[in-house]
Formats: structure tokens, sequence, C-alpha cells
């Protein structure tokens, strides 16, 4: 009996035994798993924006929040020179040159029209202008026909205020003060009659070296002209516009009223010797207009010595 409980017994630890060697070990066993494909991870790449080419502010401090250091940089800017302070007289009408800045100071010569002349003192309201050849002289500054350029503050005081006006001796003067009226007049009447002689010998340039006059009219009447070409400008005014370019017959008057300044009463002579007669004008009559056989010419001394006539001929239309 014993013996067949032993036997059982046996049996079941056997049948328990099976039973735990059949199911799943996870002992000594290598796992394996299977997973799903790896997933690629695409990292974005950011671009940065683009930085702005660097500039500088010249004569300001700069303030950024940028963390790279500003470099400030100063520039030294060197201004244009001045240019030299100069007038000119821009109208026809004679400006005077004195020996003085006063009134009471002789005249020396006549300004030329449309030239500059620079500036080298002032006193009051008088410019001290220089002439050329080491030779200056004063011209009044508030005249009407004169136009002064520059800085007239950078302009020096060539002459003490605490002298009177009689007492100022200029720095330069023109240097043929040795001249007299008689010899100025003679030169003066030279200078007239030979201008006319040579506008009646059709010698247009050389006559153009005595004329110191206004072109504006030869000018006006020729826009197709070189506006410089004075020698055709008188061609033209004399061949076509109407002027008279006549010899002259005599001058019945004349007077000095300086040593810059002649004034002459003139009469022409026709080509066949007869006086010449301007007649009335534009359908006026005799009464209106009377017929006139005299006319009245200036010739001034510029200061460069030069006698120059300051009248066109006579026009006739």
């Amino acid at each position: 009996m014993m013996r067949k409980y032993i036997l059982f017994s046996l049996l079941i630890g056997i049948i328990a035994l099976s039973a735990c060697t059949s199911g799943p070990s996870t002992v000594g066993t290598a796992i394996t798993t299977t997973s799903s494909p790896p997933t690629q991870q695409t990292s974005p790449t950011f671009t940065p924006e683009p930085t702005a080419e660097p500039y500088l502010t010249v004569g300001a401090t700069t303030t950024t929040t940028s963390s790279l250091p500003t470099q400030q940089i100063s520039l030294t800017l060197t201004p244009e020179p001045t240019a030299e302070p100069y007038l000119i007289n821009v109208e026809d009408a004679p400006v005077y040159v004195r020996n003085g800045p006063g009134f009471e100071f002789n005249v020396i010569c006549v300004l030329e029209s449309q030239k500059k002349h620079l500036v080298i003192g002032k006193h009051v309201d008088w410019w001290l202008v220089d002439l050329g050849d080491h030779q200056s002289g004063w011209v009044y500054a508030l005249a009407e026909d004169l136009l002064f350029f520059g800085n007239a503050n950078a302009v020096p005081d060539r002459v003490s205020t605490s002298k009177s006006t009689s007492e100022i001796i200029p720095t330069f003067t023109p240097t043929d003060q040795t001249e007299t009226a008689s010899e100025g007049l003679e030169k003066a009447r030279n200078a007239l009659t030979t201008f006319f002689e040579l506008l009646h010998q059709r010698k247009y340039e050389e006559a153009a070296e005595l004329y110191g006059g206004d072109y504006q009219v030869l000018q006006g009447w020729n826009p197709s002209l070189d506006p410089q070409d004075y020698g055709a400008l008188l061609a033209n005014g004399c061949e076509i516009n109407g002027l008279q370019c006549l010899q002259v017959k005599r001058i019945m008057d004349e007077k000095v009223v300086s040593v810059a300044e002649y004034h002459f009463t003139v009469e022409f002579m026709k080509q066949d010797g007869s006086l010449f007669m301007r007649g009335p004008c534009c359908g006026a009559s005799a009464t209106d207009d009377p017929p006139e056989s005299q006319f009245t010419y200036t010739v001034i001394k510029n200061c460069a010595g030069e006698f120059l006539v300051r009248e066109l001929p006579v026009y006739v239309p």
C-alpha cells in the first residue's frame, strides 16, 4: 500500500514538472523585438537675415544696439577758397575813377563797361580798385552803375578814419598825371576823327579799337552774328542797319569835362562833300522833327590811357 502511495506521488511530481517545462521560458533566451522602421527627423534650417552694409555718420555720435563695436570717424572738410572781390560797371554810363576817396579829388580815368576790376581797399563809401600796371584809383561805392561781388568785410581799410578826407593820399595813382588838359583834348579829338575815318574806309576791326560804347543795339539788330565780333557788328551797322558812317566835316564845339571825359559837337559830310542833314523821321513833319546837322559825341579816357568814342554813328531808319 505504501508502495502505491509513493508511486502515485512520483507520478504527480513528474506531471507537474512536465507542465512547467512546456511553457514559455524567459531564462537564457534572447529577446527579439520587432520595431517599426525608424522615422527620419528633419532639422529646420534657419537663414539669417542679411546684415545691412556698414555706414558712417560724420560729425555725430552713433548709438546702436548691435553687440559689434561701431567705429566713429570725423572728417575735416576744407572749404573752397573765396574769390577775390571785384566790381563791374554794368551800364553804359561812365564811372569815374579818382585819385582819392572823395568827390573833391581829381578824376583820373573812366571804368570801362562790363570789365572786372579787383577791389583792393575801401574807405567809407569808396572802393580802391586795381587798374593794372601797378596803378589804382578810387570809385564811389554807391554808384548805381556798379555791381560789387565778394565779401566786403574782407576788403581792408586803406586809410585811417582819423584823417580828414583832404589829407588822404591813395596807395597808388596813375603814372601819367603830367598830361595837361589841352594835351588830353587833342588826343580825344584825334580819337573821334580817326574813329569815323576808319568806319568810312570800312576798316571796322581798327575802328572797334577806338569804340568804348555799348554794342547791345548792334547785337539786337544782328542776332546771327557773334556778339563778341565787334568788327562784324560795326560792318553790319554801317552797311545794313542804317548807321551813317561818314567823315567828320568839322568840329563845332569841344569841352573838357575832366581829364577823362571830353564832349564834342560834330558835323558830318556826305560823299560829295556837302553837309549831312538828318531829316524828319518816320513820317513826322519838319515842324515836329526839325532837320539837324550837328550831333554830340563823348570821348573818354579809360584807365589804360586809351581815348575811346562812346556813341555810334548817326542812325537813319
